[in-house]
């Protein structure tokens, strides 16, 4: 038994028992060898994809010859990677070891660029063209639910928009900044009040997307919770919250503190002429008949 590994005229010869020839011959034609690409590939912008022939008989070792060679990764590998700017047909050669060679193309097509872009008009953007599927981002992070071809800007930042084309290549639009005016409130502050008396609260907001909306709380005596200067009359010492909020939803807070001074009980003692407030350690202010007596602020008054 003999194993054909090369083509050619082969003959064999037997002896038989008593020792007499017999002579066989055959002719071994060339063996079939032939290699196979797919007709074609597609790849997006900026992609890469391995050629992977298929070699039907021939002796091994092959060798592989790859042409043109400038887009990919070695022109004399079996399955090189093609990374090519543009749509290139490859022409691949194989040779074995008999040194027959059989040949085959596949053409890499590369998908069109949409190059989209970003419309800004006011606070709302649109992708230009949409593609079959965006996805909005703000400095890199993609925006929950920012899935459709327009989208409302509600906070500064870096906006981008990534747009798949009908071949299902995703490509990135250029930068659009966006600058919203930050909003700002006074910081806590604290007013002091006699028992039945009544403070205007003042905490001014500035900055931010007009209008703004002013909330109040607690209500407890306050003449407005909505107003941005309400007057607040408490019979006891209160904290008010001031939570402002703009047209985007952005929202800032600040504290006005109103303490009710404790009830004073005022008392005139008489000693002889003198007369005596109480209590002590108090300002005084002391009239006669209605009338203020401008120089007398002691404690004590001659009368």
């Amino acid at each position: 038994q003999l194993i054909v590994r090369l083509p050619g005229a082969y003959s064999v010869t037997a002896l038989s028992p008593a020792g007499c020839p017999a002579t066989g011959d055959i002719d071994v034609p060339a063996f079939p060898f032939l290699v196979t690409l797919p007709d074609s590939q597609r790849v997006c912008p900026d992609s890469c994809v391995r050629l992977q022939p298929v070699v039907i008989r021939g002796i091994r070792p092959f060798q592989y010859s790859w042409s043109p060679s400038a887009s990919l990764s070695s022109p004399s590998d079996s399955t090189p990677v093609a990374c090519p700017d543009t749509t290139t047909t490859y022409l691949l050669v194989v040779t074995d070891s008999l040194g027959m060679r059989s040949s085959a193309t596949v053409t890499v097509t590369v998908s069109p660029r949409i190059h989209p872009v970003i419309l800004r008009s006011g606070d709302t953007l649109t992708a230009v063209p949409p593609g079959v599927a965006v996805q909005w981002y703000r400095d890199g992070v993609p925006i929950p639910g920012g899935s459709n071809g327009r989208l409302v800007a509600t906070d500064s930042g870096r906006y981008t928009v990534q747009a798949w084309s009908t071949d299902g290549c995703p490509e990135f639009s250029p930068p659009v900044d966006i600058v919203f005016p930050a909003l700002f409130i006074a910081p806590p502050r604290l007013h002091t009040v006699c028992p039945d008396s009544c403070v205007t609260l003042l905490l001014g907001a500035s900055g931010g997307t007009p209008p703004l909306r002013y909330a109040w709380t607690p209500p407890y005596r306050l003449s407005s919770t909505t107003d941005s200067t309400p007057v607040a009359c408490p019979d006891s010492s209160t904290t008010y919250t001031l939570t402002v909020t703009d047209a985007r939803g952005r929202m800032v807070s600040s504290t006005v503190a109103v303490i009710v001074s404790p009830r004073v009980q005022a008392q005139i003692q008489r000693s002889g002429d003198t007369l005596i407030a109480q209590p002590t350690g108090m300002a005084y202010e002391w009239t006669r008949d209605g009338i203020v007596l401008a120089k007398e602020r002691g404690q004590r008054l001659l009368a």
